[in-house]
């Protein structure tokens, strides 16, 4: 095809097989329903995707709960942060504590969640909370990271926490 218009099939434009040779075998053909326009569509949902996946500024993450807006500060010294509520009776603390935001009452446990920094991606851990962790509605199995999204919703129990990227 060209890169012309044409008035039956609309715009074409050349697809950039680099970026999808590395999934194939050498020996390997792919028929993919769609053809390439739909491989060139996936590969720029992706691409979005993994945008909305990076944090820019390690300083810049926030958790917005019930209109309260709280700072997550990641750096050299500090790529690991514990959210949960806190328990006199018990050590160790989280490092946020979501009392103030009504943890008990939703029931966040004493070391719910930890978000981790990782070249430049954040991920989301339950740490096998007694009320669960759901980013987006999906329920995460406990101990296993998940990649969060500038944007995502996240339940800790049943309390609300949207995650921003600023």
């Amino acid at each position: 095809m060209n890169d012309q218009s044409d008035s039956k099939h609309g715009k074409t434009a050349p697809l950039d097989l680099s970026r999808i040779l590395p999934y194939l075998n050498n020996n390997e053909t792919a028929i993919v329903p769609g053809g390439a326009n739909r491989i060139k569509r996936q590969l720029e949902e992706a691409a979005q995707e993994e945008d909305e996946a990076l944090v820019h500024d390690p300083s810049s993450v926030m958790l917005r709960v019930r209109g309260i807006t709280e700072s997550v500060r990641f750096g050299p010294e500090r790529a690991t942060v514990v959210v949960g509520r806190v328990d006199l009776g018990s050590l160790p603390h989280p490092d946020i504590d979501l009392v103030p935001l009504g943890g008990i009452e939703r029931g966040v446990s004493r070391r719910h969640a930890r978000l981790e920094l990782v070249s430049d991606h954040l991920y989301l851990t339950d740490l096998n909370s007694a009320n669960g962790t759901f980013v987006n509605g999906n329920r995460l199995d406990s101990y296993t990271p998940t990649l969060l999204h500038n944007g995502d919703e996240v339940m800790l129990g049943r309390l609300a926490v949207s995650i921003v990227f600023v």
